[in-house]
This record gives structure tokens, sequence and C-alpha cells, in this order.
């Protein structure tokens, strides 16, 4: 079900939430306004049949269901601040940084690991893997399946081989009863996209800021009031 659809303006990106596993708050983060001029890098659609249950029917490479927005910069000891240039709040560890695009594709070895970083239904932050995850592309290389063990509301988080190269965005699990899969965005598919809508360059900070999607080929947007990941799936 896709959720109600929210201005841009009411969306809030927050980092470095914490609590325990008690339910005490840790630490409230910090929210990112989005940027109001270029909010929207770029975004695709659902695949309709999925959205009806039917996970047999290939998705077409422009049904990748995510949405990546760009931030506003905001004021950090008198000088702008993204957040992948900006101190972690409670650690020692520095900037946050950022995942970085692997050059190669991944070769989505079958029996292969898959480790997913998520914040299921905007939970706090849990590791999921499985050492003998990955089963395989779909025939259009849009999907891949594997074992990796999810909870529910991860859609958009970032999946990992045994390296911690991205290689994916987690999408959905298998909707029969014995559950047998669950389903990634292959990174592969995404990065295909990303070049033929000239993003690409701009995303991986070696380019000037993209120009607005086409309306008619955007995904809805609908997330909560204040997300947690810039990936929606």
């Amino acid at each position: 079900m896709r959720r109600r659809l929210r201005k841009p303006e009411q969306v809030r990106v927050r980092f470095d939430f914490k609590i325990s596993e008690d339910g005490n708050l840790l630490n409230d983060g910090v929210r990112y306004e989005l940027d109001n001029v270029n909010w929207l890098v770029d975004a695709s659609p659902f695949s309709q049949a999925e959205d009806q249950g039917d996970f047999d029917t290939l998705p077409s490479a422009d049904e990748l269901d995510y949405a990546v927005l760009r931030v506003a910069a905001r004021p950090l000891n008198n000088v702008l601040v993204t957040p992948g240039n900006e101190p972690v709040m409670g650690t020692q560890a520095g900037t946050r940084g950022w995942i970085e695009l692997p050059a190669a594709a991944d070769p989505y070895t079958p029996g292969s690991p898959l480790f997913i970083i998520q914040h299921p239904d905007g939970k706090p932050l849990k590791m999921a893997l499985a050492t003998n995850s990955i089963i395989g592309l779909n025939a259009n290389n849009t999907r891949l399946r594997h074992k990796t063990n999810t909870e529910p509301g991860s859609s958009g988080s970032p999946c990992f081989n045994s390296s911690w190269d991205l290689v994916g965005l987690h999408h959905a699990g298998d909707p029969r009863w014995r559950a047998e899969w669950n389903a990634a965005i292959p990174l592969a598919a995404l990065r295909t996209r990303w070049q033929r809508h000239g993003v690409l360059a701009a995303m991986q900070g070696n380019g000037a800021a993209p120009p607005p999607p086409d309306p008619g080929d955007a995904a809805t947007f609908s997330p909560d009031d204040e997300a947690d990941s810039m990936l929606q799936g």
C-alpha cells in the first residue's frame, strides 16, 4: 500500500537517532530539510504487477521502486554541512562519510553472503545477514532474490556483499505463507538507470546538480514526515 502524499517541504531526514533496547532515548538525532529547488534527484515507480502480489511478471528496467532525495545543507559552527561531512553525534568517529558506489558490478554468485543494514518500521538499527544468501537474478536483471531474513518495513535498506560493497537495495519479501526468498533491486540495474538519466556523475560527487527528472517518470513521492533514509522502497 502506498502512503499518502506529503509535500517535500514537510519532509525531514533524520540521522543518528538512537534508543536503547528498553526504549530509552539515547540520541534524538539531527534533522535535515530537503533542498528547496533540486530535492528530487531521481525516482522510479514500483512494479504494478508486484503491487498486486504478482512477483512472476518481470518488472521493467524503469520499475525499480526508489527515490533519491537531495537534502539542504545546514549551518554548524559557522559553516554549512551535509550529512556526509558532519560529525557523527555521540561518537568520536569523525565525520559520517558516504557509502561509495563500487566501480565494478557484483557477480551475485549463488550461495554467496548478503548483509542488510535496516531500520525496520523506523525502529533502531539492525543488521541482517546470511552466509548462504544469494539465490540469483531474474531474467532481465531487475530483481535479485536472496535468503537474508529482514523484518517488515525495511524496504530501501542497503545490501552489501562480504567485502561491504554496496550491491543493491532491499525491496520486498515472498508474499506466500511459506516464504522462500526476499528480493532486492540490484545496484547494476540502478546504476544503468542513473547513467541513462544523467544523474550518476552528480551522485558520485563529481558533477553538477542534475536537472529535475521528468514528472511523468517519477515515482509517487510518499515518505513519512520524518524519513530515516534517503532511499525509499
